[in-house]
């Protein structure tokens, strides 16, 4: 039996779409060449320090909390390829032995990277092996993701395509793809099916909240007021790892239809039930709204690094952003009206966006890569 290649990702765990691209590749790479390609994802740092993943991660959460503009101002300072390149040489005693183990252990065909904190000297360590970047932002690219000579960038749509020929990166590298998201999202469910099974109406409005990224206290408010100012409507609440988020919530009294939800792996089948999603402008939820064909309303944005996608979102016209508790009530209250004009035309937009399996369009570029037919 040949041989099987084998594909590693590398990634880090500083926010969700990174994760969510890399496993995305992984599925649809398992699901069309399980038996021609081995696939591995590696944390990176978690890997070479769990302690100071922990450190990094805590800080990173709490600055997007606590102190936005503390992350903005440390996003904006960075964004520079020469800063990337200072940042992994500084680093490069650190890092070295560990990179160099790593690429010696699982012994690589191809390399694709979904997080750009070290991919310039990933590259460099690469050598003669294939180096792909999957670039998570959309419509605004940090510039660390350019810092690498990678052999090709992966981007979410034509307007991160066009980000890239504006910093001069040439037209072969850049593979205008889709984000990588779980292949699952492509498929149809029938959402009165997935309605039954939660006890809801299957012929009302419906509005899935997914996790916002705001505070305990904001979130509370936020369902409290969708609670007493929407009462045609039905409240679907997905928690994810929020425990206490999920008891606060089982500890109020709705006037309106509401499930509550905590970690599931049904988030695609609950999109599709959906009329709207209210979420924050994250890389790749925004992508799976997209693929769902169901209208994004963000309520929280992550400086920097998430303004591409409300860039995205406004451009193309696909949904609203309403960032305050009383503008998101508005919104929802012009959206779910029966003869809205808003909600037509977003619904439109969303369906005139590319539908194609976006993770499996990666996985056979992969596999083209490799030379696997």
């Amino acid at each position: 039996m040949k041989k099987k290649k084998k594909v590693l990702i590398l990634t880090a765990s500083f926010g969700h779409g990174h994760l969510a691209a890399a496993k995305g590749t992984k599925a649809a790479l398992e699901k069309l060449y399980s038996q021609k390609i081995d696939v591995e994802i590696v944390n990176f740092i978690e890997s070479f320090n769990e302690s100071l993943n922990k450190a990094i991660q805590k800080f990173y959460e709490k600055s997007i909390k606590i102190s936005p503009a503390i992350w903005r101002f440390i996003y904006k300072s960075s964004d520079s390829t020469w800063n990337a390149k200072l940042f992994n040489i500084l680093n490069y005693p650190l890092v070295y032995g560990h990179f160099r183990k790593i690429l010696k252990d699982k012994k690589p065909d191809l390399i694709i990277s979904t997080h750009p904190l070290f991919d310039y000297l990933l590259e460099k360590f690469a050598k003669t092996k294939k180096f792909i970047s999957i670039i998570t932002d959309s419509s605004l690219v940090h510039r660390f993701w350019l810092a690498s000579g990678a052999d090709f960038f992966i981007v979410a749509n034509a307007d991160t395509a066009k980000e890239l020929k504006n910093f001069g990166i040439k037209e072969e590298r850049i593979k205008d793809l889709g984000f990588p998201i779980d292949y699952r999202f492509f498929k149809t469910y029938n959402p009165k099916t997935t309605l039954k099974k939660l006890s809801l109406n299957q012929d009302k409005f419906t509005i899935l909240l997914l996790p916002t990224g705001l505070s305990l206290k904001k979130n509370i408010d936020l369902v409290k007021k969708v609670n007493e100012n929407c009462e045609h409507i039905q409240l679907v609440i997905v928690t994810g790892e929020g425990e206490e988020f999920r008891k606060k919530l089982e500890q109020l009294e709705f006037q309106i239809p509401v499930s509550i939800l905590g970690w599931t792996d049904e988030i695609p089948q609950l999109m599709q039930a959906a009329h709207l999603i209210i979420t924050k402008a994250g890389g790749a939820t925004i992508q799976e709204c997209v693929a769902s064909k169901v209208i994004p309303v963000v309520c929280n944005v992550i400086p920097g690094q998430e303004e591409g996608n409300i860039k995205f979102i406004t451009h193309n016209r696909l949904g609203v952003i309403a960032l305050k508790t009383p503008e998101l009530i508005i919104e929802i209250l012009k959206l779910s009206h029966p003869k809205s004009s808003q909600y037509r035309k977003f619904s439109k937009n969303i369906k005139k966006q590319p539908h194609l399996n976006t993770s499996f369009a990666v996985a056979k570029f992969i596999a083209q890569c490799l030379k696997i037919n």
